[in-house]
C-alpha cells in the first residue's frame, strides 16, 4: 500500500480551501488548548478573510466574462437561424412563384443574396465572421432586389428589419468585455503575489499543528490535521473520480467544468457528460461543477489509500 505525504496547495482555490478550513478549525478550538504563533492568529482572527474575499470577487469577474460569452453565442445562434430560415424558404418561394407565374420572385433572385457563390446551396456558417458576412449579404441583396424588380415582394419570416435587429444585437454583444477581462487579470496577478506571503503562514500553521499533535497515532493526527485544512497525497497510483453531468431534461452537459477544491485540479465533461478527474489526494474531497448559465453544483468523495489505482463513481449530477 502507498504511503501518504503532506501536500501543500499550489493553486488559488487550494489555498482558499486550506485557509478557510484552518480558520474554521481555529474558531472551534477550546480556548487555551492550542496556542498558535501570533502571525497565524493575526491571519485567522478577522471574521472575513481578505484573501478569500478577493478570490471570490475575482471569480465574480470571471463569471461576468463567461456570461458575456454566453450572450454572444446565443445572439449568433439566433442570427444564424434567421438567415438559414430565410434562404431555405426563399428558394421554395422562387420555385412557387415561377410555377404560378405571379412575378413575385424570379429565377435569378437568389443571385442577389450571393447564392451563386454556393451553387444554390444554403451556406454553412461556422463562425461569427461568416454569420455576420451572410447577414450583410442578405440585407444588401434584399435592398438591391427590391430596387431592381418592381413587382418584388419584401422578404418575410424573417423580415429584413428582423434580420437587422438581430444583427444589431450581435454587434452589441460581440465586443469583448475588455475592462472586465483586464480587471480580472489584475486581480488574479495581485492574488498570486499575496499567495507567497500566505504560503509562509499556512506552512507555519501546518508545521505547528503537526508538532502539536505528534504524540497521537499517525492516522488520528492526520484526521485532526485534515479538519484544519491539511491535504495528504498518496505516493502510489491516482484515483479517478467519475461523475455524469446532465441538465434537467437529461441532456449530457458536454464541457461542464469540474474543479477539485482541495487541489485546484480540473477537467471538463466529454460528449456524454462524463467527468473523469484524476487525483492522488487522500481523504474527503469536494468537486465543484460549473456550466455557463447553470447553478454551480458540488459532490464529495471519500478517498482512501485502498482506492489508489481505482475509479470512484459518484451520483449523477443534475444542473439547473
Amino acid at each position: 500500500m502507498s504511503d501518504l505525504v503532506r501536500k501543500f496547495p499550489n493553486s488559488l482555490i487550494g489555498r482558499v480551501n486550506a485557509l478557510t478550513n484552518l480558520q474554521r478549525f481555529y474558531k472551534v478550538l477550546p480556548v487555551g488548548t492550542v496556542v498558535f504563533p501570533q502571525a497565524v492568529v493575526d491571519l485567522l482572527t478577522p471574521p472575513e478573510l481578505p484573501f478569500v474575499n478577493a478570490y471570490y470577487e475575482m471569480q465574480g469577474k470571471e463569471g461576468a466574462v463567461l456570461q458575456k460569452l454566453v450572450h454572444k453565442t446565443a445572439a449568433l445562434d439566433n442570427l444564424s437561424l434567421f438567415l438559414t430560415s430565410f434562404l431555405v424558404v426563399m428558394k421554395y418561394a422562387v420555385k412557387r412563384s415561377l410555377a404560378l407565374k405571379d412575378g413575385k420572385w424570379n429565377a435569378s433572385d437568389p443571385v442577389f443574396y450571393n447564392l451563386d457563390e454556393t451553387a444554390g446551396q444554403t451556406p454553412v456558417m461556422q463562425n461569427e465572421d461568416e454569420i455576420k458576412r451572410w447577414a450583410a449579404l442578405v440585407l444588401n441583396g434584399e435592398q438591391a432586389r427590391l430596387l431592381a424588380v418592381a413587382a418584388a415582394v419584401p422578404m418575410s419570416n424573417p423580415s429584413a428589419a428582423e434580420v437587422q435587429e438581430m444583427l444589431d444585437v450581435v454587434n452589441q454583444k460581440l465586443p469583448p468585455a475588455v475592462a472586465v477581462s483586464l480587471e480580472y487579470k489584475a486581480m488574479q496577478t495581485a492574488l498570486h503575489k499575496q499567495a507567497k506571503q500566505l504560503d509562509k503562514l499556512l506552512r507555519l500553521a501546518w508545521n505547528f499543528l503537526d508538532a502539536t499533535y505528534s504524540y497521537l497515532p499517525m492516522e488520528s493526527k492526520r484526521n485532526i490535521l485534515r479538519d484544519a485544512g491539511v491535504v495528504y497525497y498518496n505516493t502510489g497510483k491516482s484515483t479517478v473520480l467519475s461523475v455524469v453531468v446532465k441538465d434537467a431534461t437529461g441532456k449530457p452537459l458536454q464541457g461542464a467544468r469540474a474543479l477539485l477544491m482541495q487541489t485546484g485540479g480540473s477537467t471538463i465533461a466529454n460528449k456524454d457528460g462524463r467527468i473523469a478527474l484524476k487525483t492522488k489526494t487522500d481523504g474527503v474531497v469536494e468537486m465543484q461543477i460549473t456550466y455557463p448559465a447553470k447553478q454551480a453544483a458540488s459532490i464529495s468523495f471519500n478517498i482512501t489509500r485502498a482506492d489508489a489505482g481505482t475509479t470512484i463513481t459518484g451520483a449523477e449530477v443534475v444542473m439547473v
